[in-house]
């Protein structure tokens, strides 16, 4: 096993700004001194993706099909890859906001009690599945392979085939062999650093739909709580270090109507 750290970037491609995105954060990774593997999640069957331009810039460029969005992508990076000492998971959009990243996210998993460390805890489940049943976060969802959408199809919601969420999830869960009812607070699956010994103690379960992937991102957390491990987001400001615009133009949002 190799002492350096890898980041595995997940690439969704929506045209020229996602790529521009791309390309802008390999250069900031880049400057940081960490190898980096780029995994394209193809937007539809049979793309074949041209990213040549960008070879300079990191390890390697896998493709694959799009199956568990980011978590998917980071999976099959580290599998690809399982021999570093430290793996950066970032979503594509994501950017590099101080030059300290690096430095202090390795330092926070020197830690031996810290399983993973990002920017986003996603605080509004810091409930019990007990809790969570019935509320506001307990809403109808549409679940179907290879859909990874908002919403869900008229016909669909007209026919009542649909899911109660809260249930779904908990399903999963079991699915996976993780079952309690502890709280769900869970990093948000848009940059998660970990060191190998943590990864190789859970598996990255990859979603077939959106709300798997999302049952997938609450489960990766908890799992890693329940063998003692500390799940940390890198300072109490959100996006402190690394960035991403849309979350970060929602957090604001979110800010300026509670001063409504």
């Amino acid at each position: 096993m190799t002492d350096a750290s890898l980041a595995v970037v997940s690439h969704f491609s929506t045209g020229r700004e996602s790529d521009a995105s791309l390309e802008a954060l390999l250069h900031q990774l880049k400057s940081q001194n960490i190898q980096i593997v780029v995994v394209c999640n193809a937007s539809w069957p049979n793309q074949s993706l041209n990213y040549s331009s960008l070879s300079s810039l990191c390890l390697d460029i896998l493709e694959r099909p799009n199956e568990g969005m980011n978590i998917g992508a980071w999976r099959f990076g580290y599998q690809a890859y399982p021999n570093f000492s430290i793996y950066h998971f970032l979503q594509s959009e994501c950017f590099i906001r101080r030059d300290d990243f690096r430095a202090v996210y390795e330092r926070i998993l020197q830690s031996k009690d810290v399983g993973i460390v990002g920017e986003s805890m996603n605080l509004k489940w810091d409930q019990t599945w007990s809790a969570l049943e019935g509320s506001a976060l307990d809403c109808d969802i549409y679940v179907q392979p290879g859909f990874y959408g908002d919403g869900a199809p008229l016909d669909r919601v007209r026919s009542g085939k649909m899911y109660q969420r809260i249930a779904y999830y908990r399903s999963k869960f079991r699915q996976w062999s993780c079952e309690g009812n502890s709280s769900l607070l869970h990093l948000r699956a848009l940059n998660w650093s970990m060191n190998v010994e943590s990864l190789r103690k859970i598996d990255f379960p990859v979603g077939f739909s959106k709300h798997e992937c999302i049952a997938a991102e609450i489960y990766v957390s908890r799992s890693l709580a329940s063998k003692g491990l500390k799940i940390v987001q890198a300072s109490s400001e959100p996006f402190f270090y690394v960035g991403h615009p849309e979350w970060m133009a929602h957090r604001f949002c979110q800010r300026k109507q509670s001063r409504i």
